[in-house]
């Protein structure tokens, strides 16, 4: 495995023609599907992860795509699906090459392959159904006709294209499940039971978490005293009951930075934080670095680089 010191962050500024764009964090704020789409025909990117999804099909020419311990020549046809922060390098190997890139986040469509209906609304670090798929690739005419959707989706922008984009990345989710290239686990019988005492708190704080939620308030809620509810909450999710108060604030506070022009400690105190100071050492915890310089290298204005275009009809080709 490469060392850590080489694999960078796609969040990275973009500064030289080699390396992809921050597209992961575009929202098309009706349908609340953080997503890019588009077509990228440059040299390539050196090695990088981002949180988001990548699909790449590959139309024209052919691209070396390199992992920790595989590698994959992509050729027309082939498609490449990469999970987020899974390290990857890509670069061309003919004079020319155009691949159709889609990028997007899995958390907001998460909840529609919960397990059990009545958690849908749960966060999905508690029900991922897919944490442990890496890569795969595939050849299939149906996603590519997809990927092709979204992009005239989003290049024409027609009435209702935020309800279609979202339903295509759907379509492309059940294909990859129902071919098992990704699957759904269970959660164990007894993860369930105390997932159902909890759940009234989960539900509580995804809908009040720009409000002070106190412990003992949160133990109230699910009938138990401050002890067994802190232990059962993180039986239940993995986290204390702040680890996960905190996930949900910076989720939004993440959000309002990449599609607001607010200030850090508006945005801070919007989220429910209180102390300007925690929130941006939680924030750098959480995302490696602060909210100012995390705004300023993955903000919108980087989504136009060099060799990416978002526009069916004006590729660059080298």
């Amino acid at each position: 495995m490469k060392n850590q010191k080489d694999i960078i962050n796609i969040e990275e500024k973009i500064s030289t023609p080699n390396k992809f764009h921050s597209s992961e964090l575009f929202y098309i704020e009706e349908a609340k599907l953080p997503f890019s789409s588009g077509y990228y025909t440059r040299h390539g990117c050196v090695m990088h992860w981002h949180h988001s999804w990548e699909i790449l099909c590959q139309l024209e020419g052919e691209t070396l795509v390199r992992f920790d311990n595989e590698q994959i020549i992509s050729k027309p046809g082939d498609i490449i699906v990469i999970s987020g922060e899974e390290p990857h390098e890509v670069e061309k190997t003919t004079e020319h090459q155009k691949i159709l890139l889609l990028q997007f986040q899995m958390e907001p469509i998460l909840p529609y392959f919960s397990v059990a209906k009545e958690y849908q609304h749960i966060s999905s670090i508690l029900l991922d159904p897919f944490s442990k798929v890496s890569h795969f690739s595939l050849r299939s005419d149906e996603v590519e006709m997809l990927m092709q959707k979204i992009q005239a989706e989003y290049s024409e922008k027609s009435l209702g294209y935020e309800i279609r984009i979202p339903a295509y990345i759907m379509e492309m989710l059940v294909y990859f499940l129902r071919e098992e290239y990704i699957y759904t686990q269970r959660p164990t019988a007894e993860a369930m039971v105390v997932l159902g005492i909890v759940k009234p708190v989960i539900e509580y704080v995804e809908e009040h978490y720009q409000s002070h939620i106190a412990l003992n308030e949160a133990a109230e809620m699910a009938c138990l005293s401050v002890h067994t509810f802190c232990r059962t909450f993180k039986k239940a999710t993995g986290y204390t009951f702040v680890e996960y108060v905190n996930h949900i604030r910076l989720k939004h506070a993440e959000k309002l930075l990449l599609s607001t022009k607010k200030m850090i400690s508006e945005i801070a105190y919007d989220t429910g934080f209180t102390n300007l100071s925690y929130f941006n050492r939680k924030f750098k915890e959480s995302y490696t670095m602060g909210p100012s310089k995390y705004r300023k290298i993955s903000g919108i204005e980087e989504l136009n680089c060099n060799g990416f275009n978002h526009t069916l009809n004006n590729s660059n080709s080298i």
